[in-house]
């Protein structure tokens, strides 16, 4: 199985995603609501004092996950959809890899069907979130400056 991984770049992506997913769900159970103790606090919010499309979706994550999801709306409008997202993505990276285990090599077609299936639905679950969040910035007080060092900052006034 390990060399089969090795491989197959399709498969270590599924299982890497899957991974990933995983990881926001074993985070989404370990930190509570309530205590509010996360690692990870809004960088948008911190730097501008504003709060931006995306605050509160650790709250609301950990909410749904223990079935709260009256409450994971107030912590975030778009929290539902989103969650209910990255579900069907994992359902998707879960049955790919066993899938792909059992087709053999060529299934070309599967990776260009996941492909326009899971960019489908990023679009009409993220669409309303994306929204929100560009539609609130002033375009006129975004900079970008190229540092000393060779990175870019991006600065909102």
């Amino acid at each position: 199985m390990t060399d089969k991984i090795v491989r197959d770049p399709y498969l270590s992506i599924n299982i890497a995603l899957a991974s990933v997913i995983l990881f926001i769900y074993i985070c989404s159970l370990i930190f509570s609501p309530d205590t509010n103790h996360y690692p990870i606090g809004s960088t948008f919010d911190k730097y501008t004092g504003q709060t931006s499309a995306s605050t509160g979706l650790s709250r609301a994550f950990s909410c749904i996950m223990r079935g709260r999801f009256s409450e994971a709306r107030i912590y975030n409008s778009y929290s539902i959809q989103i969650f209910t997202f990255f579900t069907i993505q994992f359902a998707l990276r879960i049955f790919m890899i066993f899938f792909t285990g059992r087709v053999g090599n060529d299934y070309r077609l599967f990776v260009f069907l996941d492909a326009v299936i899971s960019i489908s639905l990023f679009i009409i679950y993220f669409f309303p979130f994306f929204h929100e969040m560009f539609s609130g910035i002033n375009k006129n007080n975004i900079q970008i400056v190229m540092m000393h060092n060779g990175c870019f900052k991006l600065i909102i006034t």
